[in-house]
């Protein structure tokens, strides 16, 4: 886990996160949905979005969130963020972010949240 979050910004591969804990991709990909309850590339979109949103908070422009957190331009953290959440990133502006110690969103301001 640590590794994925010091390599979020690069492009991340099931097969290298296999081989540093000594498994076969395939036998990675089991494992890891079975003890995180997601799969590897859910769970990496998830850290990305988390990431974003931290850079958002602490007032970084969209193209500078996505770039750090690994997505590869604005427009690919607008659709992957809408996707997930519902709402553009770019309708954040007017919104107080804070991220629990659990590291997930709460949205404030944002109707239903």
């Amino acid at each position: 886990m640590d590794w994925l979050k010091v390599e979020l910004d690069q492009p991340l591969r099931a097969l290298d996160a296999a081989q540093i804990v000594g498994l076969s991709e395939g036998r990675f990909l089991h494992w890891f949905k079975q003890k995180y309850g997601l799969p590897f590339r859910a769970y990496v979109r998830w850290l990305r979005l988390q990431e974003a949103l931290r850079r958002l908070a602490g007032g970084s422009n969209l193209t500078q969130a996505a770039h750090a957190a690994g997505f590869s331009d604005s427009a690919h953290l607008s659709r992957t963020f809408a996707t997930s959440f519902g709402i553009a990133p770019r309708g954040l502006h007017n919104v107080e972010i804070t991220l629990s110690q659990s590291g997930g969103p709460r949205l404030d301001g944002i109707p239903g949240t």
